[in-house]
């Protein structure tokens, strides 16, 4: 606007002006002057990553036992019942009893319907596990299965959970 002005004035003091600020303006857009405005851009980017890597890994340090309990219960040899699992949900805040989470097992295809035995698919993904036992009766041995959470399943299930429910 100074230069535009100074432009606009025929006389000596206006022609100083304008001189002033075409050597402004080219010092403004050498390359050194180019060079170092990118360079301060870049060394503040640099300073504003160093900041957020050091949040994240500070979330990291953080996050670590947690990690750490989930990595266990998803490898545990043990298994738990749904209604166990239900009690546990709770703890997070996810009112669901036995009975509704078979419900929303049911919905969500994991168990098949009128039925507590899980599908073949979520069998296979190690979610559910089905153990037999054999009961010994009168009129003959009688078969129950029961149908478990395993460690990995009880992880998948509880981030579906909180998902919809939270």
């Amino acid at each position: 606007m100074a230069k535009e002005l100074s432009m606009l004035q025929r006389n000596e003091r206006g022609k100083q002006a304008r001189e002033y600020f075409i050597k402004c303006e080219e010092a403004w857009n050498s390359e050194d002057m180019v060079l170092a405005r990118a360079l301060q851009i870049q060394n503040k980017k640099i300073l504003g990553y160093k900041e957020h890597i050091e949040v994240l890994e500070n979330k990291i340090k953080e996050d670590a036992p947690r990690v750490s309990f989930a990595e266990t219960i998803e490898k545990a040899s043990d298994c738990i019942l749904v209604r166990e699992f239900s009690k546990i949900i709770a703890n997070e805040g996810i009112h669901l009893g036995e009975k509704s989470l078979y419900k929303w097992f049911r919905e969500k295809g994991f168990i098949f319907k009128n039925s507590t035995e899980p599908m073949q698919s979520a069998v296979q993904r190690g979610l559910f596990k089905v153990s037999e036992r054999v009961i010994k009766a009168v009129t003959g041995d009688i078969v129950r299965s029961t149908t478990k959470i395993t460690g990995k399943g009880q992880i998948y299930f509880l981030g579906l959970l909180k998902k919809e429910f939270l």
